[in-house]
Protein backbone atom coordinates (compact mmCIF):
# COMPACT_ATOMS: atom_id res chain seq x y z
CA UNK A 1 0.00 0.00 0.00
CA UNK A 2 1.41 3.41 -0.97
CA UNK A 3 1.16 6.75 0.82
CA UNK A 4 0.43 9.90 -1.18
CA UNK A 5 2.63 12.52 0.46
CA UNK A 6 2.86 16.29 -0.06
CA UNK A 7 6.29 17.77 0.68
CA UNK A 8 6.74 21.26 2.04
CA UNK A 9 9.59 23.04 0.21
CA UNK A 10 11.72 23.10 3.36
CA UNK A 11 11.95 19.29 3.23
CA UNK A 12 13.56 19.39 -0.22
CA UNK A 13 15.92 22.10 1.06
CA UNK A 14 16.90 19.95 4.06
CA UNK A 15 17.46 16.93 1.80
CA UNK A 16 19.83 18.91 -0.42
CA UNK A 17 21.76 20.58 2.41
CA UNK A 18 21.48 17.69 4.91
CA UNK A 19 20.15 20.08 7.52
CA UNK A 20 17.24 19.88 9.97
CA UNK A 21 18.34 16.44 11.11
CA UNK A 22 18.14 14.96 7.58
CA UNK A 23 20.95 12.54 6.70
CA UNK A 24 22.33 10.74 3.64
CA UNK A 25 20.67 7.60 4.96
CA UNK A 26 17.31 9.40 5.01
CA UNK A 27 17.69 10.39 1.37
CA UNK A 28 18.66 6.82 0.42
CA UNK A 29 15.66 5.42 2.31
CA UNK A 30 13.32 7.95 0.71
CA UNK A 31 14.55 7.16 -2.80
CA UNK A 32 14.04 3.45 -2.12
CA UNK A 33 10.49 4.09 -0.86
CA UNK A 34 9.68 6.16 -3.97
CA UNK A 35 11.24 3.59 -6.34
CA UNK A 36 9.21 0.78 -4.76
CA UNK A 37 5.97 2.77 -4.97
CA UNK A 38 5.49 2.80 -1.20
CA UNK A 39 5.65 6.62 -1.23
CA UNK A 40 4.26 8.85 -3.96
CA UNK A 41 5.38 12.44 -3.58
CA UNK A 42 3.06 15.29 -4.54
CA UNK A 43 4.46 18.73 -5.31
CA UNK A 44 2.78 21.91 -6.48
CA UNK A 45 3.57 25.10 -8.35
CA UNK A 46 4.38 26.64 -4.96
CA UNK A 47 7.30 24.26 -4.34
CA UNK A 48 8.75 25.13 -7.72
CA UNK A 49 8.31 28.88 -7.38
CA UNK A 50 9.88 28.90 -3.92
CA UNK A 51 12.84 27.05 -5.42
CA UNK A 52 13.07 29.57 -8.27
CA UNK A 53 13.39 32.32 -5.65
CA UNK A 54 16.52 30.63 -4.30
CA UNK A 55 18.36 31.04 -7.64
CA UNK A 56 19.31 34.61 -6.71
CA UNK A 57 21.04 33.40 -3.54
CA UNK A 58 22.55 30.03 -4.48
CA UNK A 59 21.92 28.92 -8.05
CA UNK A 60 23.82 25.65 -7.53
CA UNK A 61 21.66 24.68 -4.55
CA UNK A 62 18.46 25.75 -6.32
CA UNK A 63 19.35 23.72 -9.42
CA UNK A 64 20.10 20.67 -7.27
CA UNK A 65 16.77 21.15 -5.50
CA UNK A 66 14.91 21.27 -8.82
CA UNK A 67 16.62 18.04 -9.85
CA UNK A 68 15.50 16.43 -6.59
CA UNK A 69 11.92 17.61 -7.14
CA UNK A 70 11.88 16.29 -10.71
CA UNK A 71 13.36 12.92 -9.77
CA UNK A 72 11.23 12.21 -6.69
CA UNK A 73 7.81 13.58 -7.64
CA UNK A 74 4.87 11.64 -9.01
CA UNK A 75 4.07 13.71 -12.10
CA UNK A 76 0.66 12.09 -12.41
CA UNK A 77 -0.09 13.95 -9.17
CA UNK A 78 1.14 17.48 -9.81
CA UNK A 79 -1.11 19.71 -7.69
CA UNK A 80 -2.87 22.74 -9.14
CA UNK A 81 -2.43 26.22 -7.68
CA UNK A 82 -4.24 26.47 -4.35
CA UNK A 83 -6.54 29.18 -5.72
CA UNK A 84 -7.54 26.92 -8.62
CA UNK A 85 -8.19 23.98 -6.28
CA UNK A 86 -10.47 26.15 -4.14
CA UNK A 87 -12.33 27.67 -7.07
CA UNK A 88 -12.88 24.23 -8.64
CA UNK A 89 -14.15 22.78 -5.35
CA UNK A 90 -16.53 25.70 -4.76
CA UNK A 91 -17.99 25.58 -8.26
CA UNK A 92 -18.36 21.80 -8.14
CA UNK A 93 -19.98 21.88 -4.70
CA UNK A 94 -22.46 24.52 -5.86
CA UNK A 95 -23.32 22.30 -8.83
CA UNK A 96 -23.71 18.89 -7.16
CA UNK A 97 -22.72 19.08 -3.49
CA UNK A 98 -19.37 17.33 -4.00
CA UNK A 99 -15.73 18.36 -4.27
CA UNK A 100 -14.10 18.74 -7.70
CA UNK A 101 -13.04 15.61 -9.56
CA UNK A 102 -9.30 16.17 -9.13
CA UNK A 103 -6.84 18.56 -7.45
CA UNK A 104 -4.17 17.65 -10.02
CA UNK A 105 -3.13 19.34 -13.25
CA UNK A 106 -3.85 17.42 -16.44
CA UNK A 107 -1.07 15.30 -17.91
CA UNK A 108 -0.15 17.77 -20.63
CA UNK A 109 0.37 20.64 -18.18
CA UNK A 110 2.37 18.45 -15.79
CA UNK A 111 4.57 17.22 -18.66
CA UNK A 112 5.17 20.81 -19.79
CA UNK A 113 6.22 21.93 -16.31
CA UNK A 114 8.52 18.94 -15.96
CA UNK A 115 10.10 19.67 -19.34
CA UNK A 116 10.75 23.31 -18.39
CA UNK A 117 12.34 22.25 -15.10
CA UNK A 118 14.58 19.77 -16.89
CA UNK A 119 15.63 22.53 -19.29
CA UNK A 120 16.63 24.73 -16.35
CA UNK A 121 18.51 21.86 -14.70
CA UNK A 122 20.40 21.15 -17.95
CA UNK A 123 21.22 24.84 -18.44
CA UNK A 124 19.18 25.12 -21.65
CA UNK A 125 16.69 27.55 -20.12
CA UNK A 126 17.88 30.54 -18.11
CA UNK A 127 16.01 31.57 -14.97
CA UNK A 128 15.58 34.98 -16.61
CA UNK A 129 13.21 33.34 -19.09
CA UNK A 130 10.70 32.53 -16.39
CA UNK A 131 9.16 35.97 -15.92
CA UNK A 132 5.87 34.73 -17.42
CA UNK A 133 5.70 31.92 -14.85
CA UNK A 134 6.54 34.31 -12.03
CA UNK A 135 3.93 36.77 -13.29
CA UNK A 136 1.31 34.01 -13.34
CA UNK A 137 2.22 33.20 -9.75
CA UNK A 138 1.68 36.85 -8.77
CA UNK A 139 -1.83 36.64 -10.24
CA UNK A 140 -2.61 33.48 -8.26
CA UNK A 141 -1.18 34.99 -5.06
CA UNK A 142 -3.36 38.07 -5.55
CA UNK A 143 -6.47 35.93 -6.04
CA UNK A 144 -5.55 33.83 -3.02
CA UNK A 145 -5.09 36.88 -0.80
CA UNK A 146 -8.46 38.22 -1.87
CA UNK A 147 -9.93 34.87 -0.84
CA UNK A 148 -8.53 34.97 2.69
CA UNK A 149 -8.18 38.62 3.69
CA UNK A 150 -11.83 39.28 4.49
CA UNK A 151 -12.04 36.13 6.61
CA UNK A 152 -8.85 37.08 8.45
CA UNK A 153 -10.28 40.50 9.31
CA UNK A 154 -13.51 38.99 10.64
CA UNK A 155 -11.63 36.43 12.74
CA UNK A 156 -9.39 39.14 14.24
CA UNK A 157 -12.44 41.26 15.11
CA UNK A 158 -14.17 38.32 16.79
CA UNK A 159 -11.11 37.47 18.87
CA UNK A 160 -10.65 41.07 19.97
CA UNK A 161 -14.29 41.16 21.07
CA UNK A 162 -13.76 38.01 23.14
CA UNK A 163 -10.55 39.44 24.59
CA UNK A 164 -12.39 42.60 25.64
CA UNK A 165 -14.90 40.41 27.46
CA UNK A 166 -12.07 38.46 29.11
CA UNK A 167 -13.42 35.26 27.59
CA UNK A 168 -10.84 33.77 25.22
CA UNK A 169 -11.83 30.14 24.46
CA UNK A 170 -9.42 27.35 23.56
CA UNK A 171 -8.68 27.10 19.85
CA UNK A 172 -10.74 23.92 19.62
CA UNK A 173 -13.77 25.70 21.13
CA UNK A 174 -13.21 28.76 18.94
CA UNK A 175 -13.02 26.58 15.82
CA UNK A 176 -16.14 24.53 16.54
CA UNK A 177 -18.24 27.56 17.50
CA UNK A 178 -17.26 29.81 14.58
CA UNK A 179 -16.08 27.77 11.60
CA UNK A 180 -19.45 27.69 9.80
CA UNK A 181 -19.79 31.45 10.14
CA UNK A 182 -16.42 32.01 8.51
CA UNK A 183 -16.93 29.55 5.70
CA UNK A 184 -20.25 31.30 5.02
CA UNK A 185 -18.51 34.67 4.80
CA UNK A 186 -15.91 33.12 2.51
CA UNK A 187 -18.36 31.65 -0.01
CA UNK A 188 -20.30 34.92 -0.05
CA UNK A 189 -17.39 36.33 -2.10
CA UNK A 190 -18.28 33.96 -4.97
CA UNK A 191 -21.19 34.13 -7.42
CA UNK A 192 -22.06 30.56 -6.45
CA UNK A 193 -22.09 31.37 -2.72
CA UNK A 194 -25.85 31.12 -2.30
CA UNK A 195 -25.95 27.74 -4.04
CA UNK A 196 -23.21 26.50 -1.68
CA UNK A 197 -25.23 27.65 1.35
CA UNK A 198 -28.31 25.86 0.07
CA UNK A 199 -26.35 22.63 -0.16
CA UNK A 200 -25.14 23.07 3.42
CA UNK A 201 -22.08 24.71 4.93
CA UNK A 202 -21.46 21.80 7.31
CA UNK A 203 -21.25 19.50 4.31
CA UNK A 204 -19.02 21.95 2.49
CA UNK A 205 -16.60 21.97 5.42
CA UNK A 206 -15.93 18.27 4.79
CA UNK A 207 -14.12 19.26 1.58
CA UNK A 208 -10.42 19.12 2.54
CA UNK A 209 -9.30 22.24 0.66
CA UNK A 210 -12.06 24.39 2.18
CA UNK A 211 -11.48 23.03 5.68
CA UNK A 212 -7.73 23.65 5.38
CA UNK A 213 -8.17 27.21 4.14
CA UNK A 214 -10.67 28.26 6.79
CA UNK A 215 -9.18 26.16 9.58
CA UNK A 216 -5.55 27.19 9.11
CA UNK A 217 -6.67 30.81 8.62
CA UNK A 218 -8.52 30.62 11.95
CA UNK A 219 -5.54 28.90 13.57
CA UNK A 220 -3.17 31.57 12.26
CA UNK A 221 -5.33 34.45 13.49
CA UNK A 222 -5.86 32.75 16.86
CA UNK A 223 -2.09 32.40 17.14
CA UNK A 224 -1.61 36.14 16.56
CA UNK A 225 -4.55 37.57 18.48
CA UNK A 226 -5.10 35.11 21.33
CA UNK A 227 -1.64 33.61 21.79
CA UNK A 228 0.20 36.85 20.86
CA UNK A 229 2.63 35.19 18.48
CA UNK A 230 4.20 37.45 15.85
CA UNK A 231 2.96 36.63 12.32
CA UNK A 232 5.31 34.93 9.87
CA UNK A 233 6.18 36.66 6.61
CA UNK A 234 5.51 33.36 4.82
CA UNK A 235 1.99 32.94 6.22
CA UNK A 236 0.26 33.16 2.83
CA UNK A 237 2.56 30.52 1.37
CA UNK A 238 2.01 28.30 4.41
CA UNK A 239 -1.76 28.41 3.94
CA UNK A 240 -1.34 27.69 0.22
CA UNK A 241 0.75 24.61 1.04
CA UNK A 242 -1.88 23.49 3.55
CA UNK A 243 -4.67 23.76 0.96
CA UNK A 244 -2.69 21.78 -1.63
CA UNK A 245 -1.67 19.11 0.90
CA UNK A 246 -5.19 18.64 2.24
CA UNK A 247 -6.68 18.38 -1.25
CA UNK A 248 -4.02 16.25 -2.93
CA UNK A 249 -2.41 13.96 -0.32
CA UNK A 250 -2.85 11.76 2.74
CA UNK A 251 0.28 13.03 4.49
CA UNK A 252 1.86 16.48 4.73
CA UNK A 253 5.59 16.37 5.48
CA UNK A 254 7.00 19.63 6.82
CA UNK A 255 9.87 20.69 9.07
CA UNK A 256 8.22 24.02 9.88
CA UNK A 257 7.22 23.63 13.51
CA UNK A 258 4.98 26.70 13.50
CA UNK A 259 3.04 25.51 10.45
CA UNK A 260 2.78 22.03 11.99
CA UNK A 261 1.20 23.51 15.11
CA UNK A 262 -1.25 25.62 13.11
CA UNK A 263 -2.34 22.70 10.94
CA UNK A 264 -2.36 19.86 13.45
CA UNK A 265 -4.96 21.50 15.65
CA UNK A 266 -7.38 21.80 12.73
CA UNK A 267 -9.27 18.50 12.38
CA UNK A 268 -8.87 17.59 8.71
CA UNK A 269 -10.03 14.07 8.08
CA UNK A 270 -7.52 11.87 6.29
CA UNK A 271 -4.51 14.21 6.58
CA UNK A 272 -1.52 13.56 8.86
CA UNK A 273 1.16 16.21 9.50
CA UNK A 274 4.58 14.70 10.19
CA UNK A 275 8.33 15.10 9.70
CA UNK A 276 10.37 13.20 7.11
CA UNK A 277 11.91 10.86 9.69
CA UNK A 278 8.43 9.92 10.93
CA UNK A 279 7.38 9.12 7.37
CA UNK A 280 10.44 6.93 6.82
CA UNK A 281 9.93 5.14 10.15
CA UNK A 282 6.29 4.42 9.22
CA UNK A 283 7.30 3.10 5.78
CA UNK A 284 9.93 0.85 7.37
CA UNK A 285 7.47 -0.46 9.96
CA UNK A 286 4.92 -1.30 7.26
CA UNK A 287 7.52 -3.41 5.45
CA UNK A 288 8.12 -5.69 8.42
Amino acid sequence: MSSVVYFDTNVFDNLIKKTGGVTEADETALRAAVSSGRVRIVVSHINILETFAAFKRRSDVARAQLLLIVSLSDWDRFAKYSSSILEDDIKHFAFNGERANTPYEDGRQAAHVRSVLQGIIDGQIGIDKLELVISEDRDHKTRFRVMVNESKAEIATKLEELRALGDIPSFEEFFEENVEEYVGAFVDTFDSGEACKQRGLAKMLKIPSIRALIGVGMSFMYRINAEKKSPKSSADRDIQHAVCAAAAADVFVTHDEELSLLLRRVPIRGLRVIRLRQLLDAVTANCR
